[in-house]
């Protein structure tokens, strides 16, 4: 038989959960939450807003590799990817597929470890495209900073092994 709660006594969910607060006045600068400063947010792992190529560029280079793959111009392991690799890069970049659609189409199943396998393979052309930060590709300095440097570095900083130091005669 099912136990009935007495008149006004709360249910023991409303007792186990924190009460809400009624608006009491208080400035919303208090009750807003924090903002993180964007230099801090955390990046989606998947991304591209770390790539300095534009998107056509970034495609076009891959395609590029991957007709050199297939005309047996370079080694495979050349570029550090195969031809899986472009394709299924080239899947989700060019074509816009989901992972799940992605492992459906080269490994025949949606199930977790072939997704895996697609995000690796997606990674390892990612890894070494010279077009995004993980392939090596650093933004441009302004002119003026190159130039201030290039005057700065015209003297050793540091001497070179078995030299005398700088101003010792």
């Amino acid at each position: 038989m099912k136990r009935r709660r007495a008149a006004g006594k709360p249910t023991s969910r409303a007792r186990n959960s924190p009460e809400k607060v009624k608006n009491t006045g208080v400035s919303p600068k208090k009750t807003q939450k924090r903002q993180t400063p964007p230099s801090l947010q955390r990046r989606s792992q998947h991304s591209r807003t770390y790539a300095y190529w534009p998107a056509e560029d970034r495609i076009r280079w891959v395609e590029w590799a991957e007709l050199r793959l297939v005309q047996k111009l370079e080694p495979p392991t050349s570029y550090g990817f195969d031809r899986r690799d472009t394709a299924i890069w080239l899947a989700k970049e060019r074509d816009k597929l989901s992972w799940p659609k992605i492992a459906r189409q080269f490994y025949g199943s949606e199930e977790q470890r072939f997704i895996l396998r697609a995000r690796r393979s997606y990674a390892r052309v990612d890894r070494n495209h010279p077009g995004t930060l993980a392939g090596g590709c650093r933004p441009r300095a302004p002119k003026a900073l190159l130039a201030a440097k290039s005057s700065a570095d015209s003297r050793p900083v540091r001497p070179e092994p078995n030299q005398p130091p700088v101003g010792a005669g």
